[in-house]
């Protein structure tokens, strides 16, 4: 018989708590039925007789005629293609699914099954996959070619359809929406109890699923509930208190009804005085106001609250008076005092948004999640999706926990692959490695995380969308990488405007990274390394000429290692393990250093000398790391950390002179790695988190990837490069750091927390690529050493050694926001006499410092410092 062509639905999947599921498919049949709106019931009305067959003499040898099983008849339900299923797995739910699309809802609804169950892909890329769909007669396939409301594009490969053509098929290019489908899977394994549910609603309709996060308690604070979310109780005319969802409609709604009603101004509600009616319900005719005495203090807590949740979530970059580029925060304190939480990051913007999701009893590791993905959106050129982190975090229990989300060489990556050629190392496709930031932010939020990992990803998709303006700092970037910027089309598309560089105070977009970061809030990390996202990277990489593959992404993996510690000032020091050496090389360093009389043995000119020596000496055995999983380095980093071996290395420093790189004992060539971006946090309850992101030099490989809006790392650039080029004043690359499949580089990041009788006294961390291990050690020196306050720490000049060259970088500059450091001559003469060869240095590191006071009864106050170098302020309350 002849097909019936039943048409549009609606589906919809449901899991509740206890595991109840629902799989229900709701129709009119065609778009709006019968196009009848009932006039008086405001009800589209259905065409579903359209579904039964109709009796017909036209049939022929090709077209049969209808089916009689499903003619017309009082009563009788036509047929019809819905499909709502329910999947179990050992008689437990394991998956609920179902699809709109009329006819096709049956092969679309098979073809997600199928792709999960039986080829294995995960649930976003099971109802990613672009589909075919036949109904017999007409003798055609259909298959998707097309891009959908949202901008995702669906296309069966073209070789599959050649094949296809081969075997007879006739092809017909079908809409994007020829079914769409709405999937959840009951995850059980290795789990107890309930197992996490994936849902994923099909991009197709432009859907998003929705779902309360396990990790967010019930609390009650006053009158204030947050209950998987926020909510409020409110109190009604009639005196009763009602719970209101708070979401951003609402908060809209509160923020209007504050700017245009003149008896319910915001100043009024604070001062508890009274508002003609609340914005959250319609004015009663004939309202009892019996509950204003009653709930004035309730309301005011509400409004305080209301406000800080207008700042999460509402944040408008274009006109938010925390901008970088404005006059205000170039007058704005570099240091504030918390008694609560603090957040200190490079960018105060960002600072402020994690100071909010403190206020919003956030976790340390929620506001890292929430400044790390702003520093990405603002900071490009430094961090971002497309690179790496190193995370420290504390708990305030004292268990210390490393995530290290290096980048790793592709699985194609090999020793010799750069053929001497140090250029496509840089700059280019072969310069990626494979990102880890966003598994490492995840994976600590999922272990530790309070709030919802949406709400965490919303206020930098926010900046991404609506634009932000460009800061000092980042304009310096984009002039420093000017022609790289106009040779690559994505960079270009972002940063320039009518042929030229944006300026300091333009507002820019990232349109395409705000859509990326929406996927990533609604489908989670794995649209990122196995899904949409991650297909999307490669290919751009690879169109480059890169060499990472989607393989590559999915078998990226956070590596969760133990802290190394030490004592030394009569602290105890909590710093970042291997792969990056900057813990270990500070450590040794503040080691030796130790052994002077204290504070007058480091201060002034000698001081400043010793410290180089240190550093030189730190350097050379620096040469010797490598990621741990690949180098045998356990006896190198035993004596870094030993107070034994810094003593003998002490008696090798010559208080009137300094010497080549040889006397050091430099075996191998250094490697410079690039730039980053630090933020120090400190929550409520004390918990510690310091964390350096990074895509290495400025704006990474110089590639911004078209499809996704990501700046993408050149973090291969890290590695050593076998080179015969070696001389007796350049000792050759230090094999230890070779290119291999899987290998994370060396690193200079030095995120560090900092205990006194085992309670947190500081958390701090720099920006600045190799030079990040002399300015952390000095901010801990001068703190800790020499007495100095934690603005002065941070300020005070800084100089710089690496060893290879044999040259000492002393800061004589000015900042992008107008302060000026300077080493004092009298300290650069004395250093000349004593052989150092001087050079001036032309860029800087940025600290982020956080002191405990712990003077007083309980929590003491956070001191926060935000490193005026790169233009950033720091958030508290």
């Amino acid at each position: 018989w002849n097909q019936i062509d039943d048409h549009g639905t609606s589906h919809v999947s449901i899991v509740d708590t206890n595991r109840n599921a629902v799989a229900i498919t709701n129709t009119v049949n065609a778009f709006f039925g019968s196009k009848i709106l009932s006039p008086s019931t405001g009800i589209v009305l259905n065409n579903e007789m359209d579904d039964f067959s109709m009796p017909s003499n036209n049939s022929s040898k090709d077209t049969p005629p209808p089916a009689p099983s499903n003619f017309v008849r009082p009563g009788k339900r036509p047929l019809s293609s819905m499909t709502p299923t329910i999947i179990l797995k050992d008689e437990k739910l394991k998956a609920v699914v179902g699809a709109s699309g009329g006819a096709n809802i049956i092969a679309g609804t098979t073809q997600v099954l199928l792709n999960h169950f039986a080829l294995g892909m995960d649930p976003l890329s099971s109802v990613m996959a672009p589909r075919v769909y036949h109904q017999l007669i007409p003798n055609v396939v259909k298959y998707e070619n097309s891009t959908s409301v949202i901008g995702d594009h669906f296309e069966v490969p073209e070789t599959i359809r050649k094949d296809l053509q081969k075997k007879g098929h006739i092809l017909l290019q079908g809409p994007a929406s020829l079914s769409v489908s709405q999937f959840i899977v009951h995850n059980l394994d290795g789990l107890k109890g309930n197992g996490e549910l994936v849902a994923v609603s099909d991009p197709r309709k432009g859907g998003f699923p929705a779902g309360p996060s396990s990790r967010v308690t019930t609390q009650k604070l006053g009158n204030f509930i947050l209950v998987n979310g926020i909510s409020f109780a409110l109190p009604s005319h009639k005196g009763a208190w009602k719970s209101v969802r708070l979401n951003e409609a609402l908060l809209s709604k509160v923020a209007r009804r504050i700017m245009t009603d003149q008896n319910c101004m915001l100043s009024k509600v604070l001062s508890a005085q009274y508002c003609s009616h609340t914005p959250f319900e319609s004015v009663n005719p004939k309202p009892s106001y019996s509950w204003v005495w009653k709930g004035i203090l309730p309301v005011t807590t509400l409004m305080l609250w209301i406000t800080v949740a207008l700042l999460f979530f509402l944040v408008s970059p274009a006109t938010s008076t925390e901008d970088g580029a404005s006059a205000s925060t170039k007058r704005r304190r570099q240091q504030i005092v918390a008694r609560h939480g603090a957040v200190a990051a490079d960018d105060g913007r960002c600072s402020t948004i994690g100071s909010n999701v403190l206020r919003h009893r956030g976790h340390a590791v929620d506001a890292a999640v929430a400044v790390s993905l702003c520093l990405g959106v603002v900071s490009p050129g430094s961090s971002g999706l497309g690179g790496g982190a190193f995370m420290l975090f504390r708990e305030a229990n004292g268990k210390a926990h490393v995530f290290d989300m290096r980048e790793t060489a592709p699985m194609k990556a090999s020793q010799n692959m750069y053929a001497g050629n140090a250029t496509r190392k840089a700059k280019g496709g072969l310069s990626i490695g494979v990102p880890g930031q966003l598994a490492g932010l995840h994976l600590a939020w999922n272990q530790h995380g309070r709030l919802p990992w949406k709400r965490l990803v919303k206020p930098a998709e926010n900046l991404a969308r609506k634009g932000f303006k460009i800061s000092p700092h980042l304009h310096m970037q984009m002039e420093s990488s000017k022609s790289a910027i106009m040779a690559d089309k994505g960079l270009r598309e972002v940063f320039t405007s009518n042929g030229d560089l944006l300026k300091v105070g333009d507002i820019c977009y990232n349109k395409k990274l705000a859509k990326t970061l929406r996927k990533i809030s609604v489908y989670g990390v794995e649209t990122f390394y196995n899904g949409s996202i991650g297909f999307n990277l490669v290919n751009d990489i690879q169109e480059a000429g890169g060499i990472l593959t989607i393989t590559d992404l999915k078998k990226y993996k956070v590596k969760v290692r133990a802290p190394i510690t030490a004592n030394i000032l009569g602290l105890k020091i909590i710093t970042m393990p291997l792969p990056s050496s900057g813990g270990v090389s500070m450590m040794l360093v503040l080691n030796i250093l130790a052994q002077y009389a204290i504070p007058s043995g480091l201060s002034g000119s000698l001081g400043t000398h010793r410290l180089i020596e240190a550093l030189k000496h730190a350097f050379a055995v620096r040469m010797n790391l490598g990621d741990p999983d690949f180098v045998k380095v356990s006896k190198v980093v035993a004596d870094m950390l030993s107070p034994k071996f810094a003593l003998e290395l002490k008696k090798t420093i010559n208080d009137n002179r300094t010497f080549g790189p040889n006397y050091y004992s430099g075996r191998w060539n250094q490697i410079h790695d690039h730039g980053t971006s630090h933020l120090s946090i400190v929550d409520t309850k004390r918990n510690a988190v310091s964390i350096t992101n990074t895509v290495n030099g400025f704006f990474g490989s110089k590639i911004l990837s078209p499809s996704t809006g990501i700046v993408l790392n050149n973090e291969m650039d890290d590695f050593s490069m076998p080179s015969n080029n070696s001389s007796g004043d350049t000792p050759p690359p230090a094999p230890p750091n070779f290119v291999h499949p899987g290998k994370r580089p060396l690193s200079s990041m030095t995120p560090t927390i900092v205990l006194k009788d085992e309670k947190l006294k500081a958390v701090v961390g720099a920006s600045g690529a190799a030079n990040i291990i002399a300015a952390t050690t000095q901010v801990l020196l001068n703190h800790f050493a020499l007495g100095m306050d934690p603005l002065s720490s941070v300020m005070a000049p800084r100089v710089y050694h690496q060893l290879i060259p044999n040259v000492v970088r002393y800061e004589n500059w000015t900042s992008v926001i107008g302060d000026h450091f300077e080493v004092p001559e009298t300290i650069r003469t004395d250093l000349r006499k004593k052989g150092h060869v001087l050079e001036r240095a032309t860029s800087a590191t940025e600290s982020q410092f956080i002191v405990h006071d712990l003077d007083g009864k309980g929590h003491g106050e956070l001191v926060v410092v935000s490193d005026p170098r790169k233009g950033g302020f720091p958030a508290g309350f």
